[in-house]
């Protein structure tokens, strides 16, 4: 993990303290009347284990479970590190959850225990994987470019939603109407959706390197697109393709003057950014209210969307935070610079009709920072200054 075993543990509890603040905000602790929390632990569980938070709780406590355990081996814990891991993880759900009996607006469910102890246990075996595996060939990669692997696994994680595949040959029609009988649609929304498929090409081609990059790609998007039959609730778009399919043909275009490659794409990222940040353009005289509490809705609606629009920003944002630190540029120039970039254009969103301002994405980027600078802080050390690499 690159860390030794002091700076590990505080990493822990730097995440414990960030649960422990989303998990409790916004601290309007009472005594509620009823049984007790441990009551109403209890009794919520027969409640469905697919709630609209589930995927985020699991998010939540991935980090935790990925620096847990790389404290515990640094402890000397051995094989005994996966299992504390993935109970220190249960043990300190287990205790918001008590907690969140008391604190106005908050519930008490047993999902949640479940939701934060496989995200624990994800980023517990996924930091062990990287610290015991790194003999194996495609771990040693992933090792090599965290970074670039973690983003690519949030581009899954937000093309893939709702992750239940259905055996249904009438869905499966269904699903590719809409690419049968396609509908009209802008040169902007081609644009937009091109984006995040030819920063999923700079990202693979530095896990896997330039020559097998193309068909890493290729398969990364046949799963894209065969989810989007299977799955529940998706349908394949001719948009959707023809952006992947542009994508590819520009990255491999690029191919012939690589020492552009990584210019173009962050270019272009940073102003699909930005449009997409001011769309509409509909602006108005009128000024609306800017939020200052940031993941106010991620926290409190767990909506599906609200998620999913959070991993879409959180691939799009690191992506071209990545992308400027292979160009050189400081990670933490990059990310304050980004940050006051989604700040000043919030501002501007509370003059445009029907957008909602508010200080998360800022906020995002700077998290985004940080988790880079933990994930990875000797290749980014490195990078301070340096040339981007040979393509």
């Amino acid at each position: 993990m690159g860390h030794d075993r002091r700076t590990l543990a505080i990493f822990t509890a730097v995440m414990a303290a960030v649960i422990a603040f989303g998990s409790l905000y916004p601290f309007a602790f009472q005594v509620p009347a009823g049984p007790g929390p441990l009551h109403a632990l209890w009794r919520s569980r027969f409640d469905p284990l697919w709630q609209p938070d589930f995927l985020s709780n699991i998010l939540f406590y991935m980090p935790l479970g990925y620096f847990l355990v790389g404290t515990l081996l640094r402890c000397g814990a051995g094989r005994l590190a996966l299992p504390a891991a993935v109970v220190g993880g249960v043990c300190f759900s287990t205790a918001m959850e008590l907690l969140q009996y008391y604190d106005a607006g908050r519930e008490t469910a047993v999902s949640d225990i479940e939701a934060n102890t496989l995200g624990a246990a994800a980023g517990a075996l996924l930091g062990l994987a990287l610290e015991s595996g790194i003999r194996r060939p495609v771990l040693r990669q992933i090792a090599a470019g965290r970074i670039p692997a973690l983003l690519v696994a949030v581009f899954l994680l937000y093309r893939l939603y709702p992750y239940v595949p259905l055996l249904d040959p009438h869905k499966y029609w269904q699903a590719l109407q809409p690419f049968l009988h396609p509908m009209a649609f802008s040169f902007y929304g081609l644009i937009r959706l091109l984006l995040p498929w030819l920063a999923l090409a700079a990202l693979l081609a530095a896990i896997a390197g330039d020559r097998r990059a193309p068909a890493v790609w290729l398969l990364v998007a046949a799963l894209v697109f065969a989810g989007s039959v299977t799955l529940e609730n998706r349908a394949l778009r001719a948009p959707d393709v023809a952006g992947a399919a542009l994508a590819i043909g520009l990255w491999l275009a690029l191919a012939r003057v690589p020492r552009w490659r990584l210019p173009v794409v962050t270019v272009l990222l940073g102003l699909g950014i930005l449009a997409w940040r001011l769309a509409p353009f509909e602006f108005v005289a009128a000024a609306q209210p800017f939020h200052w509490r940031p993941f106010h809705s991620l926290v409190f609606d767990a909506a599906p969307a609200d998620m999913l629009a959070f991993l879409q920003k959180f691939y799009l944002f690191g992506s071209l935070i990545w992308l400027m630190t292979r160009l050189g540029l400081r990670l933490a120039a990059g990310t304050v610079g980004l940050a006051a970039v989604l700040f000043a254009t919030a501002l501007i969103e509370t003059h445009i009709a029907g957008r909602s301002a508010d200080i998360t994405d800022a906020v995002l980027a700077l998290l985004l920072g940080i988790t880079f600078a933990l994930l990875d802080p000797a290749k980014f050390a490195r990078a301070q200054g340096a040339p981007p690499p040979a393509a």
